[in-house]
């Protein structure tokens, strides 16, 4: 009785192993072939230990898993300028995995991974975990208008953009590490309700910001977060908040910052972040965040209307009680306040009720704490309840209440 060579494909249940379609683990042959044969049959597919070069683009299919042996050990390697490495073109993708390996793009392939949405939502329930994608010449991720999914333990190096969602709404992007991108390590391009947690954002000697936030959105959290310093001599914030088209709303409603920190770098111009608006945008918050020796300020507030609160932040460098300011220019009247902010804030500001050079908030827009040399009876206009501290007072003319009236007239000393 003769025997039958059993392969690891044969088994009930088991992914395709690449392999047993020739794939060639020593990176000296071409590998996209095999590998497209393998993921033709739409079942999953196993990429063992190895190095695959791809003269060609991989076409997976929906509800399919492509698995490697981890970030470092399987490594699908570009060798066609201009390839997309792993492509799902504009269609209908669900149940997406990607996971454990490697997509190296060796300066040659434009883009790592491709996930194209025919439309809104038509890319849904997607996972890339453990990837390593570098050096590809535009994006190492791409996702357009992808939903419900989740990138991480994501290690993304190099390229125009390490991350880029576009018109994406309820992603998840977690514990993942991107740098040395030359646009931007992430890119959130309108989209909605996405979450960032755990990421560090890392660019050290380029020109570009960590993260690029363009055009609006709305529900954006970032809780956890670590963002590194951009270079002197090009852009000099490490988050950019901005419009690419006047008159579009650039800041997302509801866009969150909570728990997350800058790291300054004092030997270079340094801003953290920077939001020129465009337009009408709504309530941005930072809570609980860290800003860290940067050479210039912690926060820009730009030139356009919205609502903005920054509470409990702590802006203090890592071996002196020296503070970056925050600062605050033609907010166009609306509403602009803080809470619990120790240090330095600088504000020019015209077309606003705020004329102080520091205040600090009790909860609401129209009751706060203002300061100042000289009595601020017939001065300084205010709700009642507001309250000022007068730097040059003595006994009785130091801190104010504003007991009546609506204008300047109405203040008590105490």
């Amino acid at each position: 009785m003769s025997l039958t060579k059993v392969s690891f494909s044969m088994i009930n249940g088991a992914p395709i192993n690449v392999l047993d379609y020739g794939a060639d683990p020593t990176g000296m042959a071409n590998s996209s072939t095999a590998i497209n044969l393998a993921l033709a049959t739409g079942r999953h597919i196993y990429i063992p230990q190895g190095t695959y070069r791809l003269d060609s683009e991989l076409t997976p299919m929906s509800n399919q898993t492509i698995q490697g042996d981890g970030c470092n050990a399987t490594v699908l390697s570009a060798n066609t300028v201009g390839m997309t490495c792993i492509n799902y073109p504009s269609g209908y993708w669900s149940n997406v995995q990607i996971k454990d390996l490697n997509v190296e793009g060796n300066s040659k392939a434009a883009i790592g991974i491709n996930l194209v949405s025919a439309n809104q939502g038509a890319v849904s329930n997607c996972l890339i975990d453990n990837v390593t994608s570098g050096n590809n010449t535009l994006y190492n991720i791409y996702a357009l208008q992808a939903t419900y999914s989740t990138f991480n333990r994501l290690n993304l190096v190099g390229g125009q953009y390490g991350l880029f969602l576009f018109d994406c709404y309820d992603v998840f992007v977690s514990n993942s590490l991107m740098y040395e991108a030359s646009q931007a390590c992430l890119i959130s391009f309108k989209g909605s309700q996405n979450k960032f947690t755990c990421n560090h954002l890392y660019n050290g000697l380029i020109f570009a910001p960590s993260l690029l936030i363009l055009d609006g959105g709305s529900g954006m959290t970032f809780d956890g977060c670590t963002f590194e310093p951009t270079t002197i001599g090009g852009v000099t914030y490490e988050v950019i908040i901005k419009s690419t088209t006047s008159g579009l709303n650039t800041v997302p409603v509801d866009c969150l910052f909570i728990n997350c920190r800058w790291i300054g770098q004092t030997a270079m111009k340094t801003n953290c972040v920077y939001v020129a608006t465009v337009g009408t945008a709504y309530k941005i918050t930072f809570q609980l965040c860290q800003f860290i020796k940067p050479t210039g300020s912690s926060i820009v507030l730009g030139s356009q209307q919205y609502t903005s609160i920054i509470q409990c932040v702590d802006l203090a460098g890592y071996d002196t009680l020296t503070y970056a300011p925050v600062t605050v220019s033609n907010v166009g009247g609306n509403p602009y306040y803080q809470e619990n902010l120790p240090g330095n804030f600088l504000f020019t500001v015209s077309a606003n009720a705020i004329a102080a050079t520091s205040f600090v908030s009790t909860g609401t827009v129209s009751t706060r704490w203002t300061s100042g040399t000289g009595s601020p009876e017939g001065v300084v206009v205010g709700a009642v309840g507001c309250l000022y501290s007068r730097t040059n007072g003595g006994a009785n003319t130091t801190f104010y209440v504003k007991e009546s009236g609506t204008g300047n007239t109405g203040w008590i000393g105490k």
